[in-house]
């Protein structure tokens, strides 16, 4: 977030720069005009070296989610396998504990 913040603030500031050397252009005041291409050339670097520290960190970024989403899933089957091999286990006790009152019930009837 940090890092998409200062890439805005610099396509900010590039911008107003420009602006100011579009109304100096307009004021026909070129003293001042080799300033303003000057602060805009050094801004035009930094835009593109932000930018590009933004989308290094935002490619970062897709790959973790990724894979954290790979890590998710996987535990997910995992504990889902365990359940229902848990459910079975009860499930096999439980025929067997029917099956064992089967012939107490039979002499019951």
């Amino acid at each position: 977030m940090k890092s998409w913040q200062r890439w805005q603030d610099a396509q900010t500031t590039l911008q107003k720069k420009r602006e100011n050397e579009a109304r100096l252009i307009w004021a026909n005041k070129p003293d001042k005009l080799q300033q303003a291409k000057d602060e805009i050339a050094e801004w035009e670097p930094k835009v593109l070296q932000y930018e590009r520290e933004f989308e290094r960190i935002s490619v970062t970024i897709r790959k973790e989610v990724a894979r954290f989403e790979k890590e998710q899933i996987k535990d997910f089957k995992s504990r889902i396998i365990v359940y229902l091999e848990t459910l079975q286990n009860s499930q096999q006790q439980l025929i067997k504990y029917w099956e064992a009152f089967l012939p107490e019930a039979k002499a019951i009837a």
